[in-house]
């Protein structure tokens, strides 16, 4: 999943709103951020998607929410961010959670079409959710509806064409 992982953090942000974006982005999308340093310095691929470094970036995740938001359910939901990365790349990849370990998950990568829809489906539910932090407003809709778009023809090349 590429788009679920932002949609997430849309979610808690409409549940929290006083946490700041940038940092519920960061809590759903480190896992990544690593494994892409991992890949670029030649490390073990893994090391970013294992159940360890997961748990680090929960660990990293609930001392700034027990630093800086002091209250059990911030703590909560920004413990949960990576958890639903690891969560979610369980139902769409297969990988190895472990040093040595099997590859596990779903895999719906290698079925495009229906990682597509799920994907997607996730995403727009996700942003409509976000969006009633806002005052409605004719404006602000369309604006969502192209921001909805973008990102799904982003997932789309990613999808059918880049993977």
């Amino acid at each position: 999943m590429f788009i679920s992982h932002y949609a997430v953090s849309l979610a808690a942000k409409k549940i929290k709103p006083e946490l700041p974006l940038w940092l519920l982005l960061l809590g759903t999308m480190a896992v990544d951020f690593w494994s892409t340093i991992n890949r670029q310095f030649e490390l073990a691929a893994f090391y970013g998607h294992s159940l360890l470094f997961v748990g680090i970036n929960m660990a990293v995740m609930a001392a700034a929410g027990l630093i800086f938001y002091r209250t059990l359910v911030n703590i909560l939901i920004l413990l949960f961010l990576p958890l639903s990365h690891f969560l979610m790349d369980l139902v769409t990849g297969k990988m190895q959670w472990w040093a040595g370990g099997p590859h596990i998950g779903l895999g719906l990568y290698s079925i495009p079409w229906l990682e597509f829809i799920i994907d997607s489906a996730i995403f727009a539910g996700c942003l409509v959710f976000y969006m009633r932090l806002f005052p409605k407003s004719k404006k602000r809709t369309i604006w969502f509806a192209v921001i909805i778009s973008v990102f799904v023809v982003l997932q789309a090349a990613y999808n059918f064409f880049l993977s």
